[in-house]
């Protein structure tokens, strides 16, 4: 591409001089009028920026080599149009056909080499097949110039413009080695993996389905199934009873449960804080325990409760409680006189320094302080484990609700599995109270999961 300026008194003067220098087929990139102050020490009052491709400007420089100067300047005082339809005829048959309407322009004939030369790169390589598949290029030959008589005036043929050197041809030699390599080595692997899926024992094969239909975690699925297969003997292997037997002991020793801290006979007033965020069952979890334990009291911190059915009918005594102080207060009071303490509290504004606060502050003011997080057996096992992050470092333990509701066991074992300081201490199992709570245990898990009598 070939970019000039060029500067004239007018717009008219500046595109006949770039028809003129440039061709026809130019293209007009910027304008520029140069007025003002400015304008005036300018050499032209006008600037215009024109740019022409180099095949068109080749073709236009090859056609004036067969001109006069006098004919030359005739020939671009004919219309663009003319002067375009000529130069594309010369370009393409190496005679100009169009007869030029300017007295004394004649039917002048431009001459120009036969055009012979094979375009070897008209289509692009889209895939390494076409690319392997390519013939090597062969050279090309130019023809000889063709000479024409016009008004009995012998023109000289003008010179070729010079072509792209042409590439040595392809050696596909080398590329067709390299597919070769790469073709065995894929067969090698696909043949290796078939061996090792193929070869793998019946009750592995058939245990590792059960485990992912569980939805337990894919990692700890491979690591259980590369123990059995280092642990087993090949006919243990094949059979799936004896698998699965070896499975349910190591799931056991994933599994971390441990008695509450106020079901200990030699601790005196503890105070057992239930936390949770969203309703979950917290509150009745509360209440259930309260009417299993003698001499306690349950201090609601936040909204009050107003289950005084519940109360009368199981004689629970239940304070409430807005600001911190005031629970401080209260549980300094009850603690005195010997009474076990439960505290309800939700973190409703999901403040986790908030919680913090609060959590740290009744551990310094008491010895006897375990915090249990409340989760629900029917929430997501994404919801649960993003509860158990925010909350893991301040608790002691878990209080898992309404897994009389739960239908897959999976994600309950996979947050004992990555939470293993963490260890489950109630089951909530239903809406009787107080029958419905129950003590956590590694056989509950495992019999849900695997739905065991």
């Amino acid at each position: 591409m070939y970019v000039r300026k060029f500067e004239a008194e007018t717009m008219d003067q500046a595109l006949q001089e770039i028809k003129q220098e440039l061709g026809p087929d130019a293209i007009i990139l910027k304008t520029k009028t140069n007025k003002g102050l400015g304008g005036s020490f300018k050499k032209g009052r006008v600037e215009v920026t024109a740019a022409i491709s180099e095949k068109n400007y080749t073709k236009k420089s090859l056609a004036e080599q067969s001109m006069s100067e006098t004919d030359r300047e005739k020939f671009y005082q004919s219309p663009s149009s003319h002067i375009s339809s000529m130069l594309d005829n010369f370009s393409d048959s190496g005679t100009a056909t169009h007869e030029v309407k300017n007295p004394g322009y004649g039917n002048l004939a431009l001459n120009k080499a036969v055009k012979t030369v094979k375009d070897v790169t008209k289509k692009a390589q889209s895939s390494l097949d076409d690319f392997l598949s390519q013939e090597p290029m062969q050279e090309v030959r130019r023809a000889a110039p063709v000479r024409n008589e016009v008004n009995e005036i012998q023109i000289p043929t003008p010179p070729t413009p010079s072509t792209q050197p042409v590439s040595n041809p392809v050696n596909t030699e080398f590329y067709d080695q390299k597919i070769e390599f790469l073709e065995k080595k894929v067969l090698e692997l696909s043949r290796t993996l078939n061996t090792v899926v193929n070869d793998e024992p019946e009750g592995v094969r058939e245990m590792r389905t059960v485990m992912r239909s569980l939805s337990i975690d894919e990692s700890y699925i491979q690591e259980l199934i590369r123990k059995s297969i280092f642990e087993l003997g090949n006919e243990e292997l094949r059979n799936f009873d004896s698998v699965f037997e070896y499975c349910l002991k190591e799931m056991f020793e994933k599994i971390s449960t441990k008695p509450a801290l106020f079901t200990q006979n030699d601790i005196v007033s503890p105070i057992t804080i239930v936390l949770s965020e969203t309703s979950n069952g917290q509150s009745s979890m509360l209440y259930k325990l309260a009417a299993l334990k003698e001499n306690c009291v349950i201090i609601s911190y936040g909204a009050e409760d107003n289950r005084d059915f519940v109360k009368s009918m199981f004689d629970i005594k239940v304070e409430h409680a807005t600001t911190a102080a005031e629970v401080v207060s209260l549980a300094r009071n009850y603690t005195e006189a010997k009474t076990t303490v439960f505290i309800d509290y939700k973190n409703s504004t999901k403040e986790i320094n908030e919680a913090k606060n609060f959590i740290e502050g009744l551990k310094r003011s008491f010895d006897q302080v375990e915090t249990l997080i409340c989760l629900s057996a029917i929430h997501s096992e994404i919801y649960n484990k993003s509860i158990v992050t925010r909350y893991g470092q301040m608790a002691n333990g878990l209080v898992l609700n309404m897994l009389d509701l739960c239908l897959d066991y999976g994600p309950i074992f996979n947050i004992s599995l990555s939470n293993s300081h963490l260890p489950m201490v109630f089951f909530g199992t239903g809406t009787t109270v107080p029958d419905d709570i129950e003590s956590a245990t590694k056989e509950r898990i495992l019999a849900g999961m695997f739905k065991l009598n």
